[in-house]
């Protein structure tokens, strides 16, 4: 990819690791728990055909700082809006998957007059008052199915790398997030919000179902619901699928 750049912004709370490419409108992509920037190099890919792609790993996550505290969610409003004045974006689309999508819900209750539009895809952030063990259960569902759909080299080059380098060298961050996107509720964020939402389901997703979308969609009126063709983990793999909603 050869307008790739990598560089790492400096916050009060530590350096966020960065990805960037194209140019154009600014899309700003949060990715889901677990991962960082470079599992969604082929999202960077796609999308910087045409647009500004940046895709920060999210604190706590490898090889963004790690957090010195259990993070509230006003930490990550302040940390992501401090990182978002520092790389200089106008008016951008900002896109969140998964654990991706809390992020992208706090992020727009801090700037939201600044943001032009907010996309959430197969996201947590509305309880469904599943147990741990559910969780867990659909969780490895899921991993076993991305497996069939996308190949184990692909998953393995994709997602458990940087699974790994999280489970081994972010431990305490690693469980806090999981524990974080089960129990923060973004409808209480959302029902202010005024900007275009728009909601992307994969029509397979068995770890979060959409009738989270709809969830959302019940304190939110105005938002849209798409689903497209693909599980839980489209994104990653399918990021073509987005490019029509953006």
């Amino acid at each position: 990819m050869e307008s790739l750049r990598e560089y790492t912004i400096l916050t009060q709370y530590g350096s966020i690791h960065t990805l960037e490419a194209g140019s154009g409108i600014p899309v700003i992509f949060l990715h889901g728990w677990s991962v960082s920037a470079f599992t969604c190099l082929r999202i960077l890919r796609v999308l910087s055909q045409r647009y500004r792609i940046l895709i920060p790993t999210i604190p706590g996550s490898d090889p963004s700082f790690k957090w010195k505290k259990n993070p509230s969610p006003e930490d990550f409003q302040e940390v992501l809006s401090e990182w978002m004045d520092k790389v200089n974006v106008k008016k951008p689309i900002v896109v969140g998957h998964s654990l991706g999508g809390i992020m992208a819900v706090l992020l727009t209750s801090a700037r939201e007059k600044e943001i032009q539009k907010l996309i959430l895809l197969d996201t947590v952030g509305v309880s469904e008052n599943r147990h741990s063990k559910e969780w867990i259960s659909a969780w490895l569902r899921k991993r076993v199915q991305t497996y069939k759909r996308y190949g184990v080299a692909t998953v393995a080059k994709y997602i458990d790398q940087e699974f790994i380098k999280n489970a081994v060298f972010r431990t305490k961050d690693f469980w806090y997030l999981s524990k974080f996107a089960r129990q923060v509720d973004i409808r209480e964020e959302i029902k202010s919000f005024k900007l275009p939402v728009t909601i992307v389901w994969g029509e397979e997703d068995i770890f979060t179902p959409i009738s989270i979308a709809y969830g959302i969609k019940k304190v939110a009126p105005g938002a849209t619901i798409h689903t497209v063709s693909g599980n839980h983990d489209w994104p990653v793999f399918e990021p073509q699928l987005l490019l029509k909603y953006l």
